[in-house]
């Protein structure tokens, strides 16, 4: 049974609630809206637009690289295209043609530089071209890659969220791999006194699901130590280093989040309903915050019980987490006293 604590100023009853219970993959900031949704007039033979795509793959790649490579366009038709449109679906891909009209059976160039983002994801960036001649052709250029660091993690930011008091089950985890051209012995981690690490090493890092495999690779398990925790949010780093790395040193860095909280909270904690007429009804509306491992899922999962008193209770909306209860009655005929809720 999970309980909650609080004081009441009224006659003596208790109250117990339970629980029955273009830009795609890795866009950058400076990506423009993607065109790909457009629709296509027909050109001037009453037919749709001839759709040609072209694609390289850098593979594995350095953060803030850039990376080149030479598209070539043979025009099929039997007359002379001309461009008459370029967009970049992201400012990070620029290209450059060599030529502005193509004849029949002759061939375009189109390079396009490709700028690398600074995190480790995968990332694909396009180029469309039109051309104009009796027939209109669409041409779309998509470069892709896998942006890793020598050092790479799977995931910047481990948010726990609200957790029970005693979080000590939570555990979380994630992946270290290394993308650099020697082998490390390991790495080890930095972590505030209120998270506890452990690393593993992972023998098989090609059974990774991961579009490039890396050189080695290890778990991260991290689990909470309920005890060192702060009432409220609780913020700290995870600093991972490579050991055994000659050279440069390098280090990556997650951040870790997470914010105690009791299994319920009535808010108020403490009523005051002051004086009445012995004739008046009271009535009073407090909210329950239930956590997200109990929350149930309609009123009718809740039991509500008092004390001796004959209270009438509703549940009048619910928004979230947090449930709204209403309840009334009569003012009883004896003194105020002062009593826990459980």
């Amino acid at each position: 049974m999970c309980r909650q604590l609080g004081r009441v100023e009224l006659a003596l009853f208790s109250l117990a609630v339970l629980s029955l219970f273009g830009c795609s993959v890795g866009t950058v900031q400076d990506c423009e809206p993607s065109v790909a949704g457009e629709t296509p007039a027909a050109d001037q033979t009453g037919h749709e637009p001839a759709r040609v795509q072209l694609t390289h793959d850098f593979g594995r790649v350095l953060p803030n690289s850039v990376n080149a490579h030479r598209f070539t366009f043979r025009n099929a038709e039997d007359d002379e295209l001309s461009v008459t449109k370029v967009r970049s679906g992201c400012a990070c891909a620029t290209p450059r043609l060599s030529g502005r009209t193509v004849s029949p059976g002759g061939e375009i160039d189109v390079d396009v530089a490709w700028h690398a983002g600074n995190m480790d994801r995968d990332e694909i960036r396009d180029v469309r071209i039109e051309l104009a001649g009796r027939r209109r052709v669409e041409l779309t250029l998509e470069v892709r890659g896998s942006v890793r660091h020598d050092l790479a993690v799977s995931t910047s930011e481990l948010a726990l969220g609200r957790v029970p008091v005693d979080p000590a089950g939570i555990r979380r985890s994630f992946n270290v791999s290394n993308f650099s051209e020697q082998d490390w012995r390991s790495v080890e981690v930095d972590a505030p006194s209120w998270i506890w690490t452990d690393v593993a090493e992972i023998h098989a890092p090609a059974l990774l699901q991961d579009r490039v495999a890396p050189r080695q690779a290890w778990r991260i398990l991290t689990s909470i130590r309920s005890t060192e925790l702060r009432p409220g949010l609780n913020s700290g780093e995870l600093i991972v280093r490579p050991i055994g790395r000659h050279g440069e040193a390098t280090q990556r860095t997650v951040r870790v989040t997470v914010e105690p909280r009791p299994a319920i909270i009535v808010i108020p904690s403490e009523v005051h309903l002051g004086s009445y007429a012995p004739v008046e009804r009271i009535s009073k509306t407090i909210h329950v915050d239930f956590a997200d491992e109990i929350r149930p899922s309609s009123p009718e999962q809740v039991r509500v019980t008092f004390g001796r008193l004959d209270w009438k209770w509703e549940w009048k909306k619910t928004t979230g987490r947090t449930w709204e209860l209403a309840f009334s009655c009569a003012a009883p005929r004896e003194p105020l006293i002062v009593d826990e809720i459980q």
